[in-house]
C-alpha cells in the first residue's frame, strides 16, 4: 500500500468532512421549505425560489435536489439554534407543467446525522423504526428537541455519496495506476502502452489529432479552451477505444458536458454503445435501455459492409507538389503561373534556372548594361576571386595575348590551343623514346604494327609447342634430327648400342617412336624461321633486342600519330627549339584564358576591346556578381530570350519533377478537393461502422461460447461458459422485472459483468452517480475520461480514478475553479486538471471554432490565452460580432438598473420569436430579476418555455459556465447612482476568480455578443484592484472599434497547412464558414 496515497486520502477526508454553515441538510430554516406539495405550486416567494432552484440544479447537475423530509431535530451550535431534517425521500420525477411529483418509496436517514455522530464521538445508532431512532438520538444529549413535521426542500443529499466513495477507497488494499499517476507516486512502475489501431470518425485539426495520438502512449492532459473542439477529440477517442475493444468511464461534474459528448457520438450511431447514468434516471430506466441494446445486438445482422483502407486522395499529389514548389520559391503557385505563363509543350531540358531567376531578379536589375553584355563571356572565377587578383589576372592576360600575337600570330582561342598542342608535341617527340625508335616511326605504321602482332603470336605459339616437346631433354635442330633418324634405323649390333646411348642423351623416355615426334618438331622449326625473319627486318631499324622491347613498341605504335610525326620531321631544328621554348608561356596563358572566359570567346582582339570598355562597370558590379548565380550569366545579353528559355525550362521541370502540377495547372483543382472531402466523409462513416462491428463481434463471441459444442472447449473456456450462462440468466431475469431490481453495482460484481462490458463499453456519469451506481473496483475500466476537469474537485474524482487504469483529463484552466459540495478549506479546492497538469504529459487545443466572428474571442484570446488561440476567418456579417450598447440614462438604484433592463428586454422580445439560441446573463441576481420583470407576461412565458427546451438560458454571471448560445445578451447593471458616483462594489467581479468569471461569460456566444452598460471605461477610478482592472480592460476593448475589427486571411490559413489532410480540414472549416478565398 502506498504511503503517498494514504497521505492524500487523509487530506481528502478533511475536505469531504468540511461543512458549510448554511448547508440545508445541517440547518433547514423555515424560509427554505414548504409544508406540502400543494404549497410548492403557489406563487409565494418561497415556492418560486424552491422551484427555480430545482430547475437550476437539474439543468446544471442532472440531479433533482428536491426532497420530502420528515421530522426536525433541534440542537445548539454555540449561540445558534439549528434544526436538522431527519428522514428523507428523494424526488424521482417532477413535471413543472402538470405539477406532478413522484418520490422514491424507500427513504433514508439524513447522512449528516451520521457525520455529526462521528465527529462528536457518539456511538453510531442503527435505524430500526423512526420513533425508536429519534429517541436514541435524543438520548445522546446532542439534540434538545424533535418536531414531528414534514415538508419539501432542496437538500441535494445525493452529494453525500462522495463520502461513501472515500470510505470505500480507504478500505482498498491497492490502488489503480491512474490514482498513482495523478498524485505523482514515484513508486509506481508503468508498463509501456501497446500501439492501438486508429479509427477517425470526424474532422480533426493537427492539435486534436496530436491529443488523440498522445493517448495511445498512456495517460494525458488535454487543454481545451472554449470552442476548440474538445468534445470532438473525446468522441473520436471514445470511438477509438471501442475499436480497440477497451472500456471507458466518462466523468464530468455537470451532466451537460456528457450530453454534448453523447450528441457527438449519436451523429455516428455510437451513442448506442454508451450508457449515461443520470441521477434523475430510475433503475427501471437503466434496465429498459439495457434490454433495448441487448435485443439490438441479438438481432443485429447488418449487411456486409466495406471496411477497406482509405484510398489515396485525388488531390494529394497536386497539393504536396504545390507545397513543395511554393516552399522552394516562397511564391504562391498562382504567382508562378503569372510569371511563366500557361502550360506549354516543350522538349527543353528541365533545369532549376527558373528558381534562380525568381530569387535573383532584383540582382539582375542592379547590374549595369555593359556588365550584362560581357557576363556570358565570363567564368565563375570572377565571382569567387577578390578584386586585386582579378586586376592582376586581367593584366597578365593582356600581356600574354599581345606577346603570342606578335611572336606566333595567335589571334583566337583555337590558334592558342593549336600552339599549345604543337609545342607539347615537339617536347614529346624530342624525348628519348621517340628519338630511339625514330627510324621505325618513319615507316608505315600499319605494316610495322602488323609485324609486331605476328611476332607476338609466334612467341605464344613457341611456348605452346615447347610444352608438347617436353619429351626431349633438348630440342634437336634439323641437322641433329637427321643424325638421330639415321641412328634409329641402323641394324648392326654396334649401331643399336650407339642408338640406345643417343636415346638416353636426347629423350626423357626411351623407346618412343621418332615418326610420331617429327610433326611437332617441324612446326617448331618453321616457327623459329619466321621469328628469325621478323627479327632481321626490325634489326634494319636499329632494333636488335626485339624480344625485350616488344611490350614497349606495340603501345607506342598504337598511339602513334603519323601525321603529327611527319609534321614534326619536317620542322627545322630552330623551329623545334622555338616551339619547345614557347610551350610553358602558351600553356599558362591557355589556363588563364579558360579560367577567365568561357568558350564563347573567339577573337582575342575583340575580347580585349570589349573588356576594356566594360571593365570599369564590371569592377563596380563585382559585389553583385558574388551573389548572382553563374547559371544565369549565359543569357543576360538578351533578357527577353532568356525569359522565354526559362519559361520552357520551367514547364519541362514541372513535367519531369512535378507531374501533378503540370497536369492540373490548366484546370481547377477544387473538383479534386471536393471529391477528397466526400471521400473523407465516406471513410469516417465506414470507420464508425467498423467500430460498431467490433462491438457486435465481441457480443457474438460471447454468444458463440454459449453455443459451441462443449467437447471443443478447453477447461478455461468451460468455466467462462458457465459464468456467461449465469450472467445472461441474471440479466434476462432482471430485465423482465418492473421493480426491486438488482443494482448496477451488483451486476458488475456478479457473473453479468462480461455482458455489461460488451453491451455498454462506455459509461458516463457524474461523481455522485458513479459513487451511487458502480462498485469500488480497482481498474474496473481501461480508460477514465474526465471532461471539464477544471470544475471537478480532486477529492470528488478519487473514486473514478481508482476505477480506471489510465486517464485522459480534459479541461481549461481559465474556466471557473470548482466549488465543493461541502465546505471549503482556507486553502481552497484543488481541481483535477490542476493536479494532473503537473504529472501527466499534455497537449493544447488552439484552433477556435465557436466564434463565427473573430472579435468574439479576441479579448479572451489576448488577456487569458496569450494570443495562442488560432481564430478562423468568417464571412462578413453585420449581425455578427461584439456590440456595445451604452445606456447613458441608466442608474444603479436599489441594486438594479431599470433603464438598462428595459432596453435589453426590448431586444430580447425580438429575439424570442427567432430560431436562434439565446442567452441572457446579468452580473447579479437582482439585475436578472429586473430584466425578467421588464418583460411582458407573454414574453416571460415564452422565455420559460425556451429555457425548458434548452434553446435559451437566463442566468446570473455566477452560473453561466457550461452554457453556449448563438446570441448572447449581457447586462452589466452596475452604474452611477443618483449622486453620479460609480462604486467598484461590483459583486462577484470584485471577488476572487473575477477574471475567470469574465472569461467564461465572454466565450459563450457563437454569433453575436450584445453588452449593455451604463458606464464607460473613463468612469473607472485610476486606482483599481487586479479583479476590477480586467473588467476595465474589457470596457476599453468594447469601446475601441478598431481593436474589435480583427481580420484573418483565409489564403494564409490554407497555406499554413503542413499536410494534405490538414489542408482538407482547413478547407472544410473555411467552406462551412463561407470564408473560402475566391481562388484556392
Amino acid at each position: 500500500m502506498s504511503g503517498l496515497v494514504q497521505e492524500f486520502l487523509l487530506s481528502w477526508e478533511a475536505e469531504l468532512l468540511q461543512l458549510r454553515a448554511n448547508d440545508p441538510l445541517i440547518d433547514l430554516p423555515t424560509s427554505a421549505f414548504v409544508a406540502t406539495e400543494a404549497a410548492l405550486w403557489t406563487d409565494s416567494t418561497i415556492s418560486l425560489q424552491i422551484r427555480r432552484e430545482v430547475r437550476r440544479i437539474e439543468r446544471e447537475r442532472g440531479v433533482i435536489a428536491l426532497v420530502h423530509f420528515e421530522g426536525l431535530l433541534t440542537w445548539q451550535k454555540g449561540d445558534k439554534s439549528i434544526q436538522t431534517p431527519v428522514f428523507l425521500r428523494e424526488c424521482s420525477t417532477i413535471n413543472h407543467q402538470t405539477q406532478k411529483i413522484d418520490f422514491e418509496e424507500k427513504g433514508f436517514v439524513n447522512p449528516y446525522i451520521g457525520v455529526l455522530l462521528q465527529k462528536t464521538g457518539a456511538a453510531d445508532i442503527e435505524f430500526t423504526d423512526l420513533t425508536t431512532y429519534i429517541q436514541d438520538l435524543l438520548d445522546t444529549g446532542l439534540f434538545t428537541h424533535y418536531e414531528a413535521c414534514t415538508g419539501l426542500a432542496n437538500l441535494h443529499p445525493q452529494r453525500y455519496e462522495l463520502r461513501k466513495e472515500w470510505e470505500a477507497l480507504n478500505k482498498e488494499n491497492s490502488y489503480s495506476a491512474a490514482l498513482h499517476q495523478i498524485i505523482g507516486d514515484p513508486l509506481l512502475h508503468l508498463e509501456p502502452v501497446s500501439t492501438w489501431k486508429k479509427s477517425q470518425i470526424s474532422p480533426l485539426d493537427p492539435d486534436q489529432q496530436a491529443a488523440i495520438d498522445q493517448m495511445g502512449e498512456g495517460s494525458s492532459v488535454i487543454y481545451g479552451p472554449p470552442g476548440t473542439g474538445k468534445s470532438v477529440v473525446l468522441s473520436n477517442l471514445i470511438g477509438q477505444l471501442i475499436f480497440n475493444q477497451q472500456n471507458a468511464l466518462v466523468v464530468a461534474d455537470k451532466p451537460v458536458a456528457m450530453q454534448v459528448l453523447l450528441g457527438k457520438l449519436a451523429q455516428h450511431q455510437l451513442d448506442q454503445c454508451c450508457v449515461f447514468l443520470n441521477a434523475s434516471q430510475t433503475t427501471t430506466g437503466f434496465y429498459k435501455q439495457l434490454q433495448t441494446q441487448f435485443e439490438r445486438l441479438l438481432q443485429d445482422n447488418p449487411k456486409s459492409e466495406d471496411f477497406e483502407l482509405q484510398q489515396p486522395f485525388l488531390g494529394a499529389a497536386f497539393w504536396e507538389q504545390r507545397r513543395q514548389i511554393e516552399l522552394q520559391t516562397t511564391l504562391n503557385f498562382s504567382e508562378l503561373l503569372q510569371v511563366f505563363g500557361p502550360p506549354t509543350q516543350t522538349s527543353a531540358k528541365p533545369t532549376k534556372r527558373w528558381q534562380l531567376w525568381l530569387s535573383n531578379e532584383n540582382l539582375l536589375e542592379q547590374l549595369m548594361p555593359s556588365t550584362r553584355a560581357v557576363l556570358p563571356l565570363l567564368q565563375p572565377y570572377w565571382q569567387k576571386t577578390n578584386t586585386l587578383k582579378i586586376h592582376q589576372d586581367w593584366d597578365n592576360w593582356q600581356k600574354w595575348s599581345s606577346y603570342l600575337l606578335q611572336n606566333h600570330g595567335v589571334q583566337n582561342s583555337s590558334q592558342l590551343d593549336q600552339l599549345v598542342d604543337q609545342s607539347l608535341r615537339c617536347i614529346q617527340f624530342e624525348g628519348n623514346l621517340y628519338q630511339t625508335y625514330s627510324e621505325l616511326l618513319d615507316q608505315e605504321q600499319a605494316l610495322q604494327l602488323k609485324r609486331l602482332y605476328q611476332y607476338q603470336q609466334l612467341c605464344t605459339q613457341e611456348e605452346q609447342l615447347l610444352l608438347t616437346l617436353q619429351v626431349w631433354k633438348q630440342v634437336p635442330t634439323l641437322g641433329e634430327w637427321a643424325i638421330l633418324q639415321a641412328a634409329a634405323v641402323a641394324t648392326g649390333w654396334l649401331d643399336k648400342r650407339k642408338w640406345r646411348k643417343l636415346q638416353k642423351t636426347w629423350l626423357r623416355l626411351p623407346g618412343l617412336d621418332l615418326k610420331q615426334l617429327e610433326t611437332q618438331l617441324k612446326k617448331y622449326w618453321q616457327n623459329q624461321v619466321k621469328r628469325a625473319n621478323l627479327k632481321e627486318k626490325f634489326a634494319r631499324f636499329g632494333i636488335q633486342n626485339l624480344d625485350e622491347v616488344l611490350g614497349l613498341l606495340v603501345p607506342l605504335l598504337k598511339q602513334h600519330n603519323p601525321t603529327q610525326w611527319q609534321w614534326y620531321r619536317q620542322l627545322s631544328r630552330a623551329e623545334i627549339q622555338q616551339l619547345c621554348q614557347t610551350h610553358q608561356s602558351a600553356h599558362q596563358f591557355q589556363q588563364l584564358h579558360h579560367q577567365l572566359f568561357t568558350s564563347k570567346v573567339i577573337d582575342f582582339s575583340t575580347l580585349n576591346h570589349t573588356m576594356n570598355m566594360a571593365f570599369s562597370a564590371l569592377n563596380t558590379d563585382l559585389q553583385v556578381l558574388e551573389e548572382l548565380p553563374f547559371e544565369l550569366w549565359e543569357g543576360l545579353t538578351d533578357i527577353i530570350a532568356l525569359q522565354q528559355t526559362l519559361r520552357t525550362e520551367f514547364w519541362a521541370d514541372l513535367r519531369l519533377n512535378y507531374p501533378a502540377l503540370y497536369t492540373c495547372s490548366s484546370q481547377p483543382v477544387t473538383g479534386l478537393i471536393e471529391a477528397d472531402l466526400q471521400q473523407e466523409e465516406l471513410q469516417w462513416q465506414k470507420n464508425a461502422a467498423a467500430i460498431r462491428a467490433v462491438q457486435r463481434a465481441q457480443f457474438k463471441q460471447l454468444q458463440k461460447l454459449l453455443t459451441d459444442p462443449i467437447q471443443k472447449l478447453n477447461n478455461d473456456q468451460k468455466e467462462q461458459r458457465q459464468q456467461l450462462r449465469k450472467g445472461k440468466a441474471v440479466l434476462v431475469k432482471e430485465m423482465a422485472k418492473t421493480r426491486q431490481h438488482l443494482s448496477i453495482a451488483q451486476l458488475f460484481e456478479g457473473p453479468a459483468a462480461p455482458w455489461l462490458r460488451v453491451i455498454f463499453p462506455v459509461w458516463l456519469c457524474t461523481p455522485t452517480t458513479l459513487a451511487k451506481s458502480l462498485p469500488m473496483q480497482r481498474e474496473l475500466f481501461d480508460v477514465g475520461i474526465f471532461d471539464e476537469a477544471s470544475q471537478l474537485p480532486l477529492s470528488h474524482a478519487i473514486g473514478a480514478l481508482q476505477r480506471a487504469a489510465t486517464v485522459v483529463v480534459a479541461g481549461d484552466p481559465q474556466q471557473m475553479r470548482p466549488q465543493s459540495y461541502f465546505g471549503q478549506s482556507a486553502e481552497g479546492v484543488v481541481d483535477l486538471l490542476h493536479q494532473a497538469a503537473f504529472y501527466l504529459p499534455s497537449k493544447h487545443l488552439r484552433y477556435h471554432y465557436r466564434s463565427e466572428d473573430p472579435s468574439l474571442i479576441a479579448f479572451s484570446n489576448r488577456h487569458f490565452y496569450n494570443n495562442l488561440l488560432i481564430v478562423w476567418p468568417s464571412k462578413d456579417s453585420a449581425h455578427n460580432g461584439v456590440f456595445d450598447h451604452y445606456i447613458e440614462a441608466g442608474r444603479y438604484i436599489q441594486q438594479q438598473n431599470n433603464e438598462e433592463a428595459k432596453v435589453l428586454a426590448q431586444h430580447l422580445h425580438a429575439l424570442l420569436h427567432l430560431s436562434q439560441t439565446i442567452g441572457v446573463v446579468a452580473f447579479s441576481e437582482t439585475q436578472l430579476n429586473c430584466i425578467y420583470q421588464a418583460l411582458n407576461s407573454t414574453d416571460q412565458v415564452l422565455l420559460d418555455e425556451r429555457i425548458q427546451e434548452r434553446s435559451a438560458f437566463f442566468l446570473p454571471l455566477e452560473k453561466v459556465q457550461g452554457e453556449e448560445c448563438e446570441v448572447l445578451l449581457i447586462s452589466f447593471g452596475f452604474a452611477k447612482n443618483d449622486a453620479e458616483q460609480f462604486s467598484l462594489k461590483l459583486g462577484p467581479m470584485a471577488q476572487a476568480q473575477s477574471g475567470r468569471r469574465l472569461n467564461v461569460l465572454l466565450t459563450r456566444a457563437q454569433k453575436a455578443l450584445h453588452f449593455y452598460s451604463s458606464i464607460r471605461s473613463s468612469d473607472f477610478p485610476m486606482k483599481r484592484s487586479a479583479a476590477t482592472n480586467r473588467l476595465w480592460e474589457w470596457f476599453v476593448f468594447l469601446e475601441n472599434t478598431e481593436v474589435r475589427q480583427i481580420t484573418y486571411d483565409a489564403k494564409e490559413r490554407l497555406a499554413s497547412a503542413q499536410t494534405y489532410p490538414t489542408f482538407l480540414n482547413y478547407y472544410r472549416v473555411l467552406k462551412q464558414r463561407e470564408a473560402l478565398p475566391s481562388r484556392v
